[in-house]
């Protein structure tokens, strides 16, 4: 949790260190469920689009989403990724992503929203991948 005074712009992340950390008070623990568990209790749904933007932690999501990759159900998905340099310890880069996804026959076709507000010497956009 942010202090009430703590700034806007970083959102705190799954990672132990990096942008805002220093702000953090309070540890809070949470039950985290995976793609594929939240799938299934939906009953298996078809024609998914995936759409995360969750400050790092988009291959740790996509590791919990396998069975529906190996099945073909996602057919879009539109993730923040970093091209180069990562914010803090932990964060994937865009090859790692990308590499990831190729094993279940996905592939980048577009990219789009170059940030560098968040740290300029480290710019970051949404990429999307779809199966190829």
């Amino acid at each position: 949790r942010r202090n009430s005074e703590g700034g806007c712009g970083d959102a705190p992340t799954v990672f132990p260190s990096g942008p805002g950390k220093e702000e953090l008070t309070e540890v809070e623990t949470v039950t985290a469920k995976t793609l594929d568990w939240i799938d299934e209790q939906m009953g298996g749904l078809d024609r998914i689009l995936l759409w995360m933007d969750i400050e790092g932690a988009e291959l740790k999501a996509l590791q919990g989403a396998t069975k529906m990759l190996e099945e073909h159900r996602v057919k879009w998905l539109n993730l923040e990724v970093m091209p180069s340099e990562v914010p803090a310890p932990g964060w994937p880069l865009e090859k790692e992503i990308s590499d990831f996804l190729a094993g279940y026959g996905y592939k980048q076709v577009h990219k789009y929203g170059m940030r560098k507000w968040y740290q300029p010497s480290k710019p970051h956009y949404d990429a999307i991948y779809v199966l190829s």
